[in-house]
Order: C-alpha cells, then sequence, then structure tokens
C-alpha cells in the first residue's frame, strides 16, 4: 500500500464518519484532474499527519523534534528522516513549484502552515489564550496563506 493510501486508511480507520467524503473527494479529484488532484491529496494529507501528530493527547519528547525535522527537510529539499511521510510533501513540491506563477512559493506555504501547527501545539501545551487580535493573526496564517 502507497503512503497517500496508508494515511487515507489511518484516517478512516480513526473517525470514518469525519473523513469518509474527505477522502472519496480527494480521490476523486485526483481523477479529473490528475496532477494537480494527486498533488492536493498528498498536501493535505502530509500535514493532516503532522496536525494529527500534535493534537494527539500522548504525550512524547519526540513530537516538536520530528515535526521540525520535517520542516527542515522542507527547507532544504533534502529528505532523509521520515522518507514515507516525506514522499507526499516532495511529490507535492515537484508539481507545486513547477506549476507555481513568479509571486508563489509553496515551500514556504508548507513551513508556514507547519509554524502555525507548532504555535498552537506549544500554546495548547502551556495552555495560553490568546488576544483577539493574536487569534485573528493566527487564523489568517493557517488558512489564508
Amino acid at each position: 500500500m502507497g503512503v497517500a493510501a496508508t494515511e487515507s486508511a489511518r484516517l478512516l480507520m480513526h473517525e470514518p464518519r469525519k473523513y469518509a467524503g474527505l477522502v472519496a473527494g480527494l480521490y476523486l479529484l485526483s481523477l479529473k484532474d490528475c496532477e494537480v488532484g494527486k498533488a492536493t491529496k498528498a498536501s493535505y494529507l502530509f500535514l493532516r499527519h503532522i496536525d494529527d501528530l500534535l493534537d494527539e493527547s500522548k504525550q512524547s519528547d519526540e513530537k516538536l523534534p520530528y515535526v521540525l525535522t520535517l520542516r527542515n527537510e522542507i527547507i532544504s529539499n533534502t529528505f532523509t528522516k521520515n522518507p514515507k511521510i516525506s514522499t507526499l510533501v516532495q511529490y507535492s513540491l515537484d508539481i507545486l513549484e513547477r506549476k507555481a506563477r513568479p509571486e508563489d512559493n509553496p515551500r514556504q506555504d508548507f513551513v508556514s502552515v507547519i509554524d502555525a501547527m507548532v504555535f498552537d501545539y506549544k500554546r495548547a501545551g502551556e495552555r495560553r489564550v490568546l488576544p483577539k487580535e493574536q487569534l485573528e493573526n493566527y487564523y489568517h496564517n493557517t488558512f489564508f496563506l
């Protein structure tokens, strides 16, 4: 089973009602516009993997270093730490960077989303509540790249 299929199965086994439509949509998009659809699916599954790991209630001293290693691998374009999950972001970046307009920066977009997830992970660990302005900025950085 490929990495995308493994990650899709993980989502479906965890919360089938929540993810069935989403996973089906990602696969249908892959059929409609094969290259862009597959890049979208790979991007989503890669970022969902990171978000789910950081959102797990099980505490681990290995979570943050693992995520930061993936982040640094995206920046350096050197993928060595976790080749299986990294294949998803590598695949996406190959397509997105080739199709990017001059003002686009897909690599930085991945890094920015990971930074937002790490920020939220740290904030939740500290049980810190954000003031309205910081919360709006966080949501903007997370959802409107």
